[in-house]
């Protein structure tokens, strides 16, 4: 475990080692990796309009300024975890949060407007976004749904550098299908060790639970005949899956 803490903060700070194989190239950034902010809610039952309504009226004033970084929300409607809510900020720089932290009267007006409205907060956590994985989407603005894949890494040497070697041969299939793909993981450690989440979104339900895109065959048209089979082999001897849930954005 030791050693696989010191390997996931090196690939934070611009790890080579991971992008470094004959097969496939990272190309990681010079810049760091944008963050995002998320931070779990379970509003009260009955009071769960208003709390939307309360926390969109709050991102309006306090966060959405027509810059890139934007403030929102999504619901789980599918999961384990249903009717909890992520609020959300990003992308940003640490830079930018800390300017924002500087924001008079922003805490106080969530406590005012927003905390009575609110049971419990769960995790709270800055995830990074690992931009190489990133399909470019083929919308604007924010997609109505997302379906998050919750993984931790099993005890494997290099689990971290093998995984992400995978992970960019699956991201570019997923790109040539068509398909969205985006990788994050938190900046710090929660009870149940490190994890990844894999994320497809789209404006349509039906495309992501009904979609007939040939990704098999779009891997193995970059990668050879039977690749695909041997990629998820691969992948679950590094991996493995602990949730999945579908979120809705709701503002």
């Amino acid at each position: 475990m030791k050693k696989l803490i010191t390997l996931f903060f090196a690939l934070t700070i611009l790890s080579q080692v991971f992008g470094q194989t004959d097969e496939e190239i990272i190309n990681w950034p010079d810049e760091p990796l944008p963050i995002y902010q998320v931070i779990e809610i379970v509003p009260k039952p009955e009071y769960i309009l208003e709390f939307i309504n309360a926390v969109k009226a709050h991102n309006d004033k306090f966060h959405n300024k027509g810059n890139k970084t934007k403030a929102y929300m999504r619901r789980v409607i599918a999961g384990e975890k249903s009717d909890t809510f992520y609020w959300i900020e990003g992308p940003m720089t640490a830079e930018y949060f800390d300017k924002k932290e500087e924001s008079p009267g922003r805490e106080q007006a969530w406590n005012k407007n927003i905390g009575k409205y609110i049971d419990h907060f769960g995790e709270s956590n800055f995830y990074r976004e690992g931009t190489p994985f990133t399909t470019k989407p083929k919308y604007n603005g924010l997609p109505k749904y997302a379906k998050v894949w919750t993984m931790s890494f099993k005890e494997v040497d290099d689990v971290i550098g093998k995984t992400f070697k995978l992970a960019i041969k699956i991201k570019k299939a997923r790109e040539a299908a068509g398909l969205t793909y985006a990788i994050y993981w938190g900046s710090e450690m929660i009870e149940k060790g490190w994890r990844i989440f894999i994320v497809e979104t789209s404006n349509s339900l039906g495309e992501l639970y009904d979609s007939n895109v040939d990704l098999k065959g779009a891997f193995e048209k970059l990668y050879g005949a039977d690749s695909f089979s041997k990629f998820w082999e691969n992948w679950e001897q590094l991996v493995e899956l602990e949730s999945t849930e579908l979120r809705l954005l709701v503002n």
